[in-house]
């Protein structure tokens, strides 16, 4: 993730469900909160463009496949799926949509991402 305008930004990933998944926590501290970004309102959508928290999950090492997952402070997402061959080119699949349970929140110090 990158820092703009005087951000703090981090990540926090909490336990593990039953699957052994990790669920992860997005946050980021704005000095100027009023002026966060989040116009993108459809799934899918660029939401890239927007203040947003990104995370890459690689649930199987034995696979060469990644899931890049990104949501902005309306709790929007944009995710797609990355396949690799042996010669580690790639391909993308952003027909690829995963099922989240996303809280997000816009607070007086920034905004938090909840998945």
């Amino acid at each position: 993730m990158t820092a703009r305008r005087g951000w703090t930004i981090g990540t926090a990933v909490g336990i593990q469900d039953k699957a052994g998944w990790s669920l992860p926590e997005g946050w980021a501290a704005d000095p100027e909160a009023e002026s966060i970004q989040a116009a993108v309102e459809t799934r899918d959508g660029p939401v890239y463009t927007d203040d947003c928290v990104g995370f890459f999950f690689h649930p199987d090492p034995d696979e060469m496949v990644v899931y890049q997952v990104y949501v902005n402070p309306r709790g929007m997402v944009f995710d797609q799926r990355i396949t690799f061959d042996e010669n580690m080119r790639y391909t993308v699949d952003v027909s690829w949509d995963g099922e989240y349970g996303i809280v997000c929140r816009i607070v007086d110090e920034g905004w938090h991402a909840e998945m």
